[in-house]
């Protein structure tokens, strides 16, 4: 699929979704959506990154155009069988509903969670943060 279909088809989604898919509904209920700000002296600035954070993974979020779990990579970019990921979907909806989380963080610790994302599939920083623990790679 092109990033055009995946756009369109990812906002044509609707409400509709949530009530019919269980998984999209757990993702909302459990806040697994994460809107980065960064703080730039003091003053937070939007990202263009989201994350997902998952049980043992955990996958970046482009809105509406890309998500790093292996569903989009494989089945939207590389064999083109879907316009979308559920990550990209229940973002969208996590947007429109506001069933989100907010994090603000430096830009040294921003970089540090998309490096681990994309390297290890999960960020021990982000999930200190959130959960005030230390995770594992």
């Amino acid at each position: 699929m092109s990033v055009d279909e995946t756009i369109d088809f990812v906002e044509a989604s609707s409400q509709d979704l949530l009530k019919r898919d269980g998984r999209i509904r757990s993702i909302l209920a459990l806040r697994r959506l994460i809107k980065l700000k960064i703080d730039v002296n003091g003053a937070p600035i939007e990202s263009i990154v989201w994350v997902y954070v998952g049980l043992t993974n955990d996958h970046i979020i482009v809105p509406r155009m890309y998500c790093s779990c292996k569903d989009y990579v494989i089945r939207v970019m590389s064999e083109k069988k879907r316009k979308s990921c559920i990550h990209l979907i229940a973002q969208k909806i996590a947007e429109d509903t506001g069933m989100y989380r907010e994090v603000t963080v430096s830009l040294k610790n921003y970089y540090r969670i998309v490096d681990e994302v994309i390297r290890y599939g999960k960020s021990p920083t982000l999930r200190k943060i959130l959960y005030g623990t230390k995770s594992q790679h």
